[in-house]
């Protein structure tokens, strides 16, 4: 290439001139990796195969906690809880018999407990009927026993035993549904790992001061013991259904493989057949697939190496390098197949097509990793994560289509020679698109008032969006884990928990009289307050065993179901239910007696409701209680409040970091702001067409569908910078901006065609995810794909034309003259200018 040629001074020429530099350096690059293709292919596999060696170490987290940060003061709280009153996660295992005091489904369940303590593993406790508390009075003397301390062996001694398990208040909704159908088993896991867990790499996961959670493995184990003992007793008269966050977040991964495990399939497999069509050679499907799959498993490598586990948002990685590494792929193949079919032999091919594509693809991914980037700052931790993981994996694969695919395409036996069948159909599509782009620029406002009558229909769409968050909804209707968690919400009235911690402010101030009937007027208004379907359906805390203790030191008398006046006499009667011997109180209130935990079991609800549910709560309970006591909610569900709060703060604030980095990056590119600014626009309105799609469909705004507008700016950006690019080119040689755009989609516009085509039948295949939130992605990414095309290919010409000749003259004007060598980009621009001549 000439080291130097002549050209007009002014801004213009010293962007071509910058470019041209630039273009020179990937030129040198490829010609480098062409002369050692057997050198490069074997580095690339050995740092490939080091960090492919990680990935049987990942590990999946969609815990409702994993979805803050570590330093989030809702999470800090949460694992201060559990690290004072202890678990408050639990697996909830109903039984429905035909009869729950028949004596024979009794000892079948007494097996069933049994066999949960014997054979789980990591298990703190398990409660049922067989061992729930009961609290007594006999001859002056508190008894504090089992349900079933003595197995019953009269119809008479089974009768007082049902009659004492129905009149008691702390068992309706908790050991038994509200009809009394089903009754429940609570297994409930130890708070902390019982091994010892050494990863020095993996800062994001150390523990509370209690110690490491609970190792995936270990979760795994608890589990699988639970279904292969419930299984075993499970039959007609021993129906069963087995609910609890760890069992969603357990379902939502294996969901989560399968949808993704399915989609990389799919897609592979679609774009293979495409790609094969388009090229009508195995390298044309092989080449650019296995460049997507190396840089896949480099980077979940990478992102195990760092201890950032498979979540949610993660499932977008594999999605994101087979959008951004066939798109790659596609442009330099076609590139290359254009200077194989006008006669140059596959090294220069080769080193030709890098050295045109070469500078937009750079610029592409550097735009697309630039706006994931932005996530890094987000309130959710994967969220944050996709943050780092993203650019990352970004990077990685424009460094595999730098230097992998040009040394495969060195090594494979290409035969891309003459005027092909394949190359008729490019050149014919180009020329299409080449009328398109004409059309525009001839009626540049009927497109403007199209794209400005889609933008007001996307932004009533947009006004009609809701924020929200059901994981259990995206399963299908006929889940199992669906249908048992709304079956058990319905009948006990909820299985999830919100924990109430409240500080009466002084050591001892249980003891205080005045403060607990504050506790059960705030408790009473919790089991009543109701906003937007949720109530809660049952409170705990230590006013029941208050209550209950009074009642038997009190012949019990129902009516003696009461807190006591005397201060003295509260303390006594809590220190004869720990003499009793049981440890039920250590849940309740901390080692000094200053605070309560009041236990609400709620429905598993939108999160969204929660936000305003929590916080009528939270003023009805401080109005109840008085100013001189302080309350924190926490509990599963106020982790899931706080994570739709981090959702819409997280969704505005990484666009706009996005927005803020790409635009300069694509004036730089450009060259000048005017320009720049305005080739942001056909790269917004996808982004405002999909989210106002959104909002007419009802697709409501969560942890999943929020990344769908960070691919979208990816796929648009990547296609504007391809035809900008080009645009500049054709523009500097032709000087007239009708000839220079419709040069360009002679020489790009098959290519942005051909990826859009093969992203769109990609995304398709979602439409048979098993997850309802992957469906949707994927008809919204598809959706997207499509107007990312049409924008560029009709808006970009038409703003181009509008913002004048004169004004891009003013940049590159018709002195400057591209180099020599880019000689096939300049016998299309003549032509497609010569034809659009005759046109006019």
């Amino acid at each position: 290439m000439p080291k130097r040629w002549t050209a007009r001074e002014g801004a213009g020429v010293e962007l071509v001139s910058r470019h041209a530099r630039i273009e020179w350096g990937f030129r040198a690059w490829a010609a480098a990796v062409c002369r050692r293709p057997i050198w490069t292919l074997a580095t690339l596999l050995l740092l490939t195969v080091y960090l492919a060696a990680w990935i049987p170490q990942m590990r999946f987290d969609n815990s409702t906690q994993s979805f803050l940060r570590r330093d989030d003061p809702a999470r800090i709280a949460y694992e201060d809880f559990r690290a004072r009153f202890g678990q408050d996660d639990f697996v909830l295992v109903a039984v429905r018999p035909p009869n729950l005091f028949d004596l024979g489904f009794l000892e079948r369940l007494r097996e069933l407990h049994d066999a949960l303590e014997q054979h789980v593993p990591h298990l703190e406790d398990v409660t049922s009927m067989i061992n729930a508390r009961t609290t007594w009075g006999r001859d002056n003397e508190l008894v504090v026993e089992e349900l079933f301390e003595s197995w019953p062996q009269t119809p008479e001694a089974l009768e007082r035993i049902r009659a004492r398990a129905l009149t008691d208040p702390l068992y309706r909704n908790l050991l038994f549904s509200r009809d009394f159908t089903y009754t429940t088993i609570t297994v409930r896991p130890v708070v902390y790992s019982e091994v010892e867990r050494v990863d020095e790499l993996a800062g994001f996961d150390e523990g509370p001061a209690g110690g490491a959670p609970l190792s995936d493995p270990e979760i795994e184990a608890f589990l699988a013991a639970i279904y292969d003992v419930v299984g075993q007793f499970e039959g007609p008269a021993f129906e069963t259904q087995i609910v609890g966050s760890a069992i969603t977040n357990q379902s939502l991964n294996r969901a989560l493989e399968h949808d993704v495990t399915m989609f990389v399939t799919g897609a592979i497999a679609v774009m293979g057949l495409i790609l094969f069509m388009l090229f009508r050679s195995w390298a044309g499907v092989v080449l650019p697939l296995l460049v997507v799959i190396l840089s896949l498993l480099s980077s979940l490598g990478v992102m195990v190496i760092m201890g950032i586990p498979a979540s949610i948002t993660l499932q977008l990685i594999p999605i994101l390098l087979l959008a951004i590494g066939v798109c790659n792929a596609v442009h330099v193949l076609t590139l290359m197949h254009q200077r194989m079919s006008d006669g140059l032999s596959k090294h220069a091919a080769i080193v030709s097509s890098l050295e045109h594509a070469g500078l937009p693809m750079f610029m592409c991914n550097l735009t697309t990793a630039s706006g994931f980037l932005s996530f890094i700052s987000a309130d959710l931790a994967p969220v944050a994560h996709l943050g780092v993981v993203a650019p990352i994996a970004i990077v990685l694969v424009l460094v595999y289509t730098l230097t992998l695919l040009p040394a495969l395409l060195m090594l494979a036996p290409l035969r891309w020679t003459g005027d092909s069948s394949r190359r008729r159909v490019e050149i014919e599509i180009g020329a299409l698109l080449s009328r398109s782009g004409g059309f525009a620029v001839r009626h540049p406002w009927s497109i403007l008032a199209g794209a400005a009558l889609c933008a007001a229909v996307s932004i009533v769409g947009v006004l009609k969006l809701e924020v929200a968050q059901n994981v259990i909804r995206w399963f299908p209707r006929d889940d199992v884990a669906r249908s048992a968690q709304e079956l058990l919400d319905r009948e006990f009235g909820g299985t999830a928990t919100l924990e109430v911690v409240i500080d009466s402010g002084l050591t001892e101030g249980l003891y205080d009289p005045d403060f607990l009937r504050r506790l059960l007027d705030a408790s009473e208004f919790a089991l009543h307050y109701e906003h937007g379907g949720i109530v809660a359906g049952k409170a705990i805390s230590i006013l029941d065993v208050l209550r209950a203790t009074h009642q038997s030191l009190n012949e019990n008398r129902p009516e003696m179901y009461q807190i006591p006046q005397d201060r003295q006499l509260i303390a006594q009667e809590l220190l004869l239910f720990e003499n009793a011997g049981s440890d039920d109180l250590q849940e309740l209130v901390d080692t000094q007696l200053r605070l309560a935990r009041l236990s609400l079991r709620v429905p598993l609800a939108d999160a969204i409701l929660y936000e305003d549910y929590v916080q009528g709560l939270d003023a009805g309970l401080r109005r109840i209680l008085g100013p001189d006591v302080r309350i924190e909610m926490t509990g599963i569900m106020q982790l899931l409040t706080r994570t739709m709060a981090g959702v819409v703060f997280s969704l505005i604030s990484s666009y706009a970091t996005a927005l803020l980095v790409i635009t300069p990056l694509m004036v730089l590119l450009i060259g000048t702001l005017r320009l720049g600014l305005m080739a942001m626009i056909p790269n917004l309105l996808p982004v405002l067409m999909t989210l106002g799609v959104m909002g007419w469909m009802k697709i409501p705004i969560d942890m999943s569908s929020m990344l769908v507008g960070g691919l979208i700016i990816g796929l648009a950006v990547d296609d504007t910078i391809h035809f900008m690019h080009k645009f500049q080119a054709h523009h500097a040689e032709l000087g007239d901006i009708h000839a220079a755009i419709q040069a360009s989609m002679q020489s790009v516009g098959a290519a942005l065609l051909f990826t859009s085509l093969i992203l769109g039948a990609g995304f398709v295949v979602m439409e048979f995810a098993y997850m309802r939130n992957a469906a949707q992605f994927g008809q919204l990414a598809c959706f997207a794909v499509v107007a990312a095309f049409a924008a560029d290919v009709l808006l970009a010409p038409a703003l181009l034309a509008l913002v004048g000749d004169r004004r891009i003259k003013g940049s590159a004007g018709p002195g400057v003259v591209r180099p020599a060598l880019d000689r096939h980009a300049r016998s299309d621009a003549l032509a497609a200018a010569g034809s659009s001549t005759q046109a006019d």
